[in-house]
């Protein structure tokens, strides 16, 4: 009987994990607008006199103004421009924001170590693209927001408290990786290690509120927090990032979408169209509150 039970359990154990593979597999399409009237293009931005960034870019037809929208994915390391290019033309967030009538804008920035959150060189990299979208003669230089997921999420955080006009017209955090803001990483990890999310108790230190604290208070845009619940880094920011962005009235507003997992962001882990539609139609309606320049959905 005990073996009867424990071969029900393996099996049940192993249809919940077929059943989250398939769930993780689950990713929307994106829309199909031809290149002939958005095409893709690249562009090198020099940073320093040692470093350069490249973007990926695709803009509503005719001549503008358009406002903007630069979309950074998570991690903590550089993304191959290919990568960005299939995500300009094929990937669901970037295809629809597009339709919605922004040029979007997808970037990278150089690869950094999580224990290096000190290490200002990915904001660098985003400053200095940041500074190259305004100069485009088709973009309004006060129609520039930003989104960014995870580990992109916890860099807008940082963008939005620039000084001056080098910081973005808004910013979107999609599930923030708090554990990067409050600088959480021992010295040791190459990768980000999963540990440092679910027991984030034990790496919090005095030290380390106040390097998230500082960070927060820096704030000088509208921030939308965008998340569902899933990831044990949402517990870490509601437990940390997001009273310290009250406490100081940093934070502007906030989406939650239950039941996803993170990635649903980009049209991934099975969120349905319709929700889909929505996260997307909350990113243009903050947007529009800030920008100079509202955006015009067109028709291919």
């Amino acid at each position: 009987m005990r073996c009867f039970l424990l071969l029900c359990l393996g099996m049940s154990l192993l249809n919940l994990n077929v059943a989250k593979a398939q769930v993780s597999r689950a990713v929307l399409p994106g829309l199909k607008i031809p290149e002939e009237i958005s095409p893709v293009r690249t562009a090198e931005i020099s940073v320093d006199a040692q470093h350069s960034v490249d973007i990926v870019m695709r803009t509503p037809p005719g001549d503008g103004s358009f406002p903007a929208i630069v979309v950074i994915h998570g991690g903590v390391a550089y993304r191959p421009l290919k990568i960005r290019i299939t995500q300009a033309l094929e990937g669901a967030m970037c295809t629809r924001l597009l339709a919605a009538g922004f040029s979007v804008v997808v970037a990278s920035y150089r690869t950094y170590e999580p224990h290096d959150t000190e290490n200002r060189g990915p904001i660098d990299d985003l400053t200095a693209i940041l500074e190259h979208v305004r100069s485009l003669p088709q973009i309004d230089p006060g129609s520039v927001v930003v989104l960014g997921h995870s580990g992109g999420g916890r860099l807008v955080i940082e963008l939005a408290g620039l000084p001056g006009n080098k910081a973005p017209t808004a910013v979107i955090a999609s599930e923030p990786a708090t554990t990067l803001i409050a600088d959480l990483y021992p010295v040791g990890p190459t990768k980000p290690d999963i540990d440092v999310s679910i027991n984030y108790e034990k790496y919090h230190r005095e030290k380390n509120q106040k390097i998230l604290e500082e960070r927060v208070q820096r704030i000088s845009r509208p921030v939308l927090h965008s998340h569902s619940e899933h990831h044990p880094i949402n517990r870490v920011t509601r437990e940390l990032l997001i009273p310290a962005m009250k406490k100081y009235n940093k934070l502007t507003d906030e989406k939650y979408y239950p039941g996803y997992y993170h990635g649903y962001i980009w049209g991934k882990q099975g969120i349905p169209e319709d929700l889909f539609g929505r996260v997307v139609s909350d990113i243009v309606a903050f947007s529009s509150r800030y920008i100079a320049v509202r955006p015009n959905a067109f028709s291919y």
